[in-house]
């Protein structure tokens, strides 16, 4: 009588093991298909503001060669050269600052693109890592 006790015991417990296995298994499934379904939104939301950098940046470039070719174009038309250099710097000066900002923003949307690339790829190889 004792052994069919222990024979159940054995069964049951080798039963909870392998519910315990199955749920493991499908809790590390459906974590995998939510990261891939928020690396698919990272990815979009990456290409949605890479879309709309494009035009600004090409606006601004436009418009610095406008201002650049106007520029010119009043130095040989104005006689007041005094005024006329002083007009140039200020407008070069905000120019500058301007082609500044945009450079920054372009590293720092490439740096943090690249970090969040890095850091994805990352978490993704450590997960595939505790799988296998």
């Amino acid at each position: 009588m004792v052994d069919y006790i222990w024979v159940v015991v054995v069964s049951l417990g080798f039963l909870f093991l392998i519910v315990g296995f199955l749920v493991g298994i499908s809790i590390l499934i459906y974590a995998t298909l939510e990261i891939k379904k928020a690396v698919n939104s990272v990815k979009s939301l990456v290409e949605k503001i890479e879309t709309n950098i494009h035009p600004i940046i090409d606006s601004t470039d436009s418009t610095i060669r406008g201002i650049k070719a106007i520029s010119d174009d009043v130095k040989h038309i104005t006689g007041n050269v005094k005024n006329l250099s002083e007009s140039l710097t200020d407008l070069a000066n905000n120019v500058r600052d301007a082609s500044k900002m945009v450079v920054e923003l372009r590293e720092s949307l490439s740096v943090k693109g690249a970090g969040l690339k890095a850091g994805l790829k990352t978490a993704l190889e450590v997960l595939l890592k505790q799988k296998g």
